[in-house]
Parts: C-alpha cells; sequence; structure tokens
C-alpha cells in the first residue's frame, strides 16, 4: 500500500512541474499583441534567458510607442509581466486560453497576446 501512494505522489510531483515547465516554455515565442486604442495587432516576439522563465521582447517595428515600450518579460506560472528596460512593470497578464490578457498599470488600456498566426489574432 505505501508503495502505491509513493507512486501516485511521484506521479503528481511530476505532472506539476511538466505543468511549471510547459507555461515557461510557451511564453517564449512569437505572439500577436493588441493594446486597446491601437490601430491593429502586431508582433511581440518573446526570446527566453538562460532561465526560460524570463527574457527580452521585440516588437515589431509598425507596433505602437505602447507596444514598443515592451522590453522585457517574465513568466511566473499563470501570470506573464511585461516590463520596459528600466524594470517597470508594465502589466501583468493572466494565462487566457492559449494566450494572456490583462491591462496596463499607466492606463487600465486592455492588453492582450495570441499566438502569433492564429485565427484570433488575424481577426482583430
Amino acid at each position: 500500500m505505501n508503495t502505491i501512494k509513493c507512486l501516485a505522489l511521484a506521479s503528481v510531483f511530476a505532472l506539476a512541474g511538466m505543468g511549471a515547465a510547459s507555461a515557461a516554455e510557451g511564453a517564449a515565442g512569437t505572439w500577436s499583441i493588441n493594446i486597446s486604442g491601437d490601430s491593429a495587432p502586431c508582433a511581440l516576439t518573446l526570446t527566453a534567458d538562460s532561465n526560460g522563465n524570463a527574457g527580452t521582447a521585440a516588437p515589431a517595428d509598425n507596433c505602437s510607442a505602447r507596444a514598443q515600450e515592451i522590453s522585457r518579460w517574465s513568466d511566473a506560472g499563470s501570470k506573464l509581466t511585461l516590463k520596459k528596460a528600466s524594470g517597470e512593470t508594465i502589466a501583468v497578464l493572466n494565462q487566457k486560453n492559449d494566450g494572456y490578457a490583462g491591462k496596463r498599470f499607466s492606463d487600465s488600456r486592455k492588453v492582450t497576446l495570441e499566438p502569433a498566426g492564429s485565427s484570433v489574432a488575424q481577426s482583430k
């Protein structure tokens, strides 16, 4: 009986670890960012550092001035933090389906990130 309990507990820890790794790995890549009030979504590329749960952000040239402020990011489970080069937090986004959503701190504008190329991102 103890063996079964140990195996069950080990499985829970293994699955929990896989979930955390998946969330961090999922943040790096190219996203379509939409900030309410901007004319159209644009591409935002998140590149992970050696830890995999933070890194640099590179908005496309056609992004608005609001999106151009984003230069760093960090991922803590289901929350993605977007930051300025100075380290000031721009927004903390919550994981929502296969993307992220939240509001900018400075002006409460809605911010969404959708996987680049998704039908949702293209329709906005």
